[in-house]
């Protein structure tokens, strides 16, 4: 992984989401794309070298990759952490995103100003 990268949890997270999201989206080319330039070595944070492991287990054995599976193939992460739980972060985040864009549109409809970026942190 990049340097530019290494250190932050939530760069290395983003990349196990987007090979999920690819292969639930049906974008086989982009998640074996992403999948072909790593190692579960380049990650720095164990929990997500060991998930990384288990997407590349399931790709392996033709198995879906998504929370679900890779939760049901792996229960426990180096951590203790539940493999679902973790897993599904990417996913809670993104339908968060698209609950508040949905509301700022219905917001905007009814003349309300959406609000401001600083009161919507994800982090």
């Amino acid at each position: 992984m990049s340097e530019l990268v290494m250190g932050y949890p939530e760069a290395e997270h983003g990349v196990l989401g987007a090979i999920m999201l690819a292969s639930l989206d049906g974008d086989h080319a982009l998640a074996d794309d992403i999948v072909s330039q790593m190692t579960s070595g380049d990650f720095l944070y164990d929990d997500h070298a060991a998930l990384f492991d288990v997407i590349q287990d399931c790709r392996g054995r033709g198995m879906p990759v998504d929370p679900v599976t890779v939760g049901d193939v792996q229960r426990q992460l180096p951590s203790g952490r539940g493999t679902l739980s973790f897993a599904a972060e990417p996913e809670q985040q993104r339908s968060i995103r698209g609950q508040r864009h949905g509301l700022c549109q219905a917001g905007q409809a009814v003349g309300c100003d959406p609000p401001s970026d600083r009161h919507w942190s994800l982090g």
